[in-house]
C-alpha cells in the first residue's frame, strides 16, 4: 500500500475520489469514497432519507397497534359487563329454580 502511494499517488486518489463534485454521472463512475459518501447522503437525509422514512413507518404503526389495543380493550370491556349480567340473570334463575324444588318437595312429603 505504501508502495502504491509512493509510486501512483493520483491512481490512489482517483480510485477513492473520482468525479467527486460532478453530478450525473452513473454510481460505478464514482471512487469508492464519494460512492460511500452518496449512499450515506441518502440514508441521512432529513427529508427522505431511510432512517427518516422508516422512523416515520415504525410511527405511524406504532399508532395504529396502540388504537388496535384501545379498541381490543373496549370489546372486552363490553363482553364484561355482557357475561356479568348474563351471570347475574343465571343466579336468579337458579335461585327460582331452587325455591321452586323446595317448595314442590315440601308438598310431596
Amino acid at each position: 500500500m505504501t508502495e502504491a502511494l509512493n509510486n501512483n499517488f493520483e491512481a490512489v486518489k482517483q480510485l477513492f475520489l473520482k468525479n467527486y463534485g460532478t453530478d450525473g454521472v452513473e454510481n460505478k463512475e464514482y471512487g469508492v469514497a464519494v460512492r460511500i459518501n452518496n449512499y450515506l447522503d441518502k440514508l441521512l437525509d432529513p427529508t427522505n432519507g431511510y432512517f427518516k422514512t422508516n422512523s416515520s413507518g415504525i410511527s405511524s404503526e406504532t399508532k395504529n397497534i396502540e388504537d388496535s389495543i384501545q379498541r381490543y380493550n373496549m370489546r372486552l370491556e363490553l363482553k364484561e359487563k355482557s357475561l356479568r349480567r348474563q351471570y347475574t340473570l343465571l343466579e336468579k334463575a337458579m335461585s327460582s329454580a331452587d325455591m321452586q324444588s323446595a317448595w314442590l318437595s315440601s308438598q310431596l312429603l
